[in-house]
């Protein structure tokens, strides 16, 4: 069933548009967060509603609620779900309700069914099989009741199971040539394992004054939270942007992690953000940012 984003007055019961601001029986729409409404409801109780009208959304990053705005220049910028801003960093999109699944075309539909070929043996074909069959058992019983022989016989060749089988006699190997076949060295003991790398990671403050810090992989304080009341809060309490308990810092099979803690604005690297409780390895010259405004609080990443 196809959807169409638009408002719903508590008083009146009606649909209008996203972009109505005082509904006709008086109230006020200004607050009124926009959802999508399947069309056959939304136009049994049809106020001001224009069909085809382009709307844009942005999904949330942190709890998945879809905003709606009628200006991609006018993001949302806070989500009325879970009220968090990160929202605002989406870029909003045009919306397009999906109402059916594209049937296919009328000829493929009455195309007749492709039969896969089958090949059937013949009775002819069936009886060289088995007569195949009978001479290589027969070949093998033979072989297996054929009297020992002599052990310094060391000239007699002995059939191989390509003649048994039906294939070209191959010449055997003498047991001479077989007793002085050199057996082959022992592999060598594998080489030590190289010394762990990436082992100590340095965060250096890219403003807010001079600051740095340096942790290394075999820390006790790992994994490490950063926050206004976490590590570092008295440096980090400057933004009051940063959550109290923003993120944590981890070292994980040979890597350095960060991980976001349900920040209220989000965490990036270089400029990309994570999703709610989202993780991301960090690399030399990586920018750790915490928050979404360009003087939020960041870090330059060195790792050695």
């Amino acid at each position: 069933m196809p959807k169409i984003p638009c408002k719903l007055c508590g008083s009146c019961g009606r649909y209008h548009d996203i972009t109505l601001m005082v509904c006709p029986c008086g109230a006020d729409l200004s607050k009124t967060p926009a959802a999508a409404v399947e069309m056959e409801t939304a136009f049994a109780m049809r106020g001001n509603l224009t069909e085809g009208m382009p709307v844009y959304v942005q999904k949330c990053s942190a709890c998945g609620t879809e905003s709606f705005t009628a200006d991609p220049a006018k993001r949302v910028k806070i989500c009325y779900a879970c009220h968090k801003a990160r929202v605002a960093t989406v870029t909003p999109t045009l919306y397009v309700s999906i109402d059916k699944v594209e049937e296919p075309e009328e000829e493929e539909r009455n195309a007749p069914p492709v039969m896969e070929a089958t090949v059937e043996k013949t009775p002819e074909s069936q009886s060289d099989d088995a007569a195949q069959w009978r001479g290589i058992l027969g070949g093998v019983q033979n072989a297996v009741s054929a009297s020992p022989q002599d052990e310094d016989d060391d000239d007699d060749d002995v059939p191989g199971w390509g003649s048994l089988l039906g294939g070209t006699a191959q010449a055997s190997v003498p047991a001479a040539v077989q007793k002085s076949i050199p057996v082959p060295a022992a592999a060598p003991a594998s080489a030590p394992a190289p010394a762990p790398k990436n082992q100590e990671i340095t965060l250096t403050a890219l403003r807010y004054g001079r600051y740095a810090f340096t942790l290394k992989a075999g820390d006790r304080e790992l994994p490490l939270l950063m926050g206004r009341y976490a590590a570092h809060g008295d440096f980090l309490q400057q933004d009051i942007r940063v959550s109290g308990e923003h993120c944590k810092i981890e070292y994980r099979n040979g890597e350095w992690w960060v991980v976001d803690n349900h920040s209220t604005n989000g965490t990036a690297v270089n400029g990309r953000f994570l999703d709610i409780n989202g993780e991301h390895i960090l690399r030399s010259g990586d920018e750790l940012m915490l928050g979404h405004h360009a003087d939020s609080m960041a870090f330059r990443v060195s790792i050695r």
